[in-house]
């Protein structure tokens, strides 16, 4: 990692925290601690499977930052990084993936600044990059994970010479 701060670092970072705050804001009205019984709640009670993500409702937005940062040793050296949305989806990330700069594909309007999604789309706002090629960014649906399979997505590139390769940025998803 560059041991120097960017603006990129921080508007990823920024962006990153706001979709946290925001979670944990409306989390915090739905349940308080007020809302508890001391000793009420037990290690039976959060088995596998009984405290899960919320599901998206359909129209819902939600953003969040994604920083890959790595060394390449040489060209063509693959990276990937899982990429939590904080909720679960209803359908495959990677059938709907969405990137701003693909050419010709204006289905994703807003920008890092103000990042969007129409129903059913994910959409990259790639900030700042660097020996990654953008039109070979990849996202894909985690598999083989269970039940996180429907809580994020990987995303990867290959970097395009030795040394640094990084991609920072934005995203946003509306559910279907």
């Amino acid at each position: 990692m560059r041991p120097k701060l960017t603006y990129a670092n921080v508007v990823s970072t920024l962006a990153l925290f706001l979709a946290c705050a925001g979670g944990s804001a409306v989390a915090q009205q739905l349940l308080t601690g007020d809302d508890i019984q001391d000793g009420t709640i037990t290690a039976r009670d959060l088995a596998e499977g009984t405290a899960t993500a919320p599901v998206l409702r359909p129209g819902e937005q939600i953003v969040g930052g994604f920083s890959v940062d790595a060394h390449a040793g040489a060209a063509g050296e693959d990276f990937a990084q899982f990429i939590p949305l904080g909720a679960r989806t209803s359908q495959r990330i990677d059938d709907d993936v969405v990137m701003v700069d693909r050419v010709g594909d204006e289905r994703c309007r807003g920008s890092v600044t103000r990042p969007t999604a129409p129903r059913g789309r994910l959409c990259l706002y790639v900030h700042l990059s660097r020996g990654v090629r953008r039109s070979q960014i990849e996202v894909a649906q985690l598999t083989g994970l269970g039940a996180v399979e429907d809580r994020g997505f990987s995303l990867g590139f290959t970097a395009t010479g030795a040394g640094d390769a990084y991609i920072q940025g934005v995203w946003a998803y509306r559910a279907p």
